[in-house]
């Protein structure tokens, strides 16, 4: 990849998060289910924290850190990657720690379980965003009518879905400050120049 080309993604991905950042839903501090019930009375489930707006409104923007596209957190990895580019190895090794440690939380497994399916955090974070948020087609819609038939498990893992994105959207932030400092490198390091020999 080339250097314009770079910087180019590096400060869209910025943008996105800084974006982010000025969500309710990224500022929110609240994010709790109340379930009670009285004998022989119904079952009352209380969520507390960002509502369905707030939420829709990040979600339509933090899917771009997981999609394949130019400007997502895997498009990242291949620039970080890239020795051609002038990036320190300090950069690289603190871009690769956190999307390490945002993967492995991903791919941790959640106590909620439906129909004896074990689900990850990358699981619910699919099946709400693609289920519900956009496209709302295939398997994940499928699966999030399931679940929003039961309201106590559904307001449930919809918290633990909203934890999630604070959290991807805590990682990008910390992403987009490596971004900056490699941003000026990029845009300051002196450019290779090859020599060209004539020969008689």
């Amino acid at each position: 990849m080339n250097r314009i080309e770079a910087i180019s993604r590096l400060k869209i991905f910025n943008e996105n998060v800084e974006t982010l950042d000025t969500y309710s839903l990224t500022r929110s501090k609240q994010n709790s289910v109340t379930i009670s019930a009285k004998k022989g009375g119904p079952v009352n489930v209380i969520r507390r924290g960002p509502d369905e707006e707030s939420i829709s409104a990040a979600v339509l923007l933090a899917r771009c850190l997981i999609q394949n596209n130019d400007t997502s957190i895997g498009t990242l990895a291949r620039i970080y990657g890239d020795k051609s580019l002038p990036i320190s190895q300090r950069h690289r090794g603190e871009f690769q720690f956190l999307r390490d440690g945002l993967n492995n939380y991903l791919d941790t497994v959640t106590p909620f379980q439906y129909n004896l399916v074990k689900y990850t955090n990358r699981d619910i974070l699919n099946i709400f965003t693609y289920g519900q948020y956009a496209h709302k087609k295939g398997n994940h819609r499928e699966i999030h009518q399931r679940w929003r038939r039961i309201i106590p498990l559904y307001r449930l893992v919809q918290s633990n879905y909203i934890e999630i994105l604070q959290i991807l959207i805590g990682v990008a932030t910390g992403i987009s400050k490596i971004n900056q400092l490699v941003i000026r490198t990029l845009e300051t390091a002196p450019q290779e120049r090859s020599i060209l020999i004539k020969h008689k």
